[in-house]
């Protein structure tokens, strides 16, 4: 049965009552993950686009996020096209081929800097291969109010510096990242 037209008879109101349960469920989702935007603003705040200057002459990409798959992979479209992008630089938590601790709320903090729809900029690295075994573009992601999404991650504690990024431009500011979270216990290191 197709739950999207309406029954003979019906003027609609199945189409209605089910666009109504998907906007409920939605605005119940937005509620209450509220705390968690909010806790999220805040560590954004605190990592501003001041590390970018190192990036200025790198090659930049518009993009377009369509999801976000975990706490260090996002989807995006790029020159028309679906693209995987590996967030250069960090590890978060796997929650796909192994649950691992934390790795739900590393994605739930990055669902708060990224959302569908939102204009990015991907900037990719030169001291970096340019995609990973996976076939997903390795690179940095400044969202659309200028932040750093990986060091943002970081310094949030949902994700760690990637130990083989060490050539990276932003290594040393991600290393920075990580210890002021690891000193303040934050996300990943609370209780450690």
């Amino acid at each position: 049965m197709n739950t999207t037209e309406p029954a003979s008879g019906d003027t609609g109101r199945s189409a209605s009552v089910l666009k109504r349960g998907v906007a409920g469920a939605k605005a119940a989702y937005l509620r209450a993950s509220l705390p968690l935007r909010r806790r999220a603003r805040a560590s954004a705040e605190d990592v501003q686009p001041d590390n970018l200057d190192a990036l200025r002459e790198f090659e930049r990409f518009d993009a377009i996020v369509l999801a976000v798959s975990d706490g260090d992979t996002v989807r995006v479209r790029m020159n028309g096209e679906s693209q995987r992008v590996r967030i250069l630089g960090l590890d978060a938590p796997e929650i796909h081929t192994r649950k691992e601790a934390g790795g739900n709320e590393s994605l739930q903090h990055l669902q708060t800097l990224l959302t569908p729809g939102e204009k990015v900029t991907i900037i990719a690295d030169p001291s970096q291969d340019m995609y990973d075994e996976y076939d997903r573009a390795l690179a940095y992601i400044v969202n659309s109010h200028g932040v750093d999404v990986g060091r943002a991650q970081i310094a949030a504690g949902w994700a760690e510096v990637f130990r083989k990024a060490s050539a990276m431009a932003l290594a040393a500011e991600y290393r920075a990242a990580e210890q002021s979270a690891r000193a303040a216990s934050r996300g990943l290191w609370a209780g450690r």
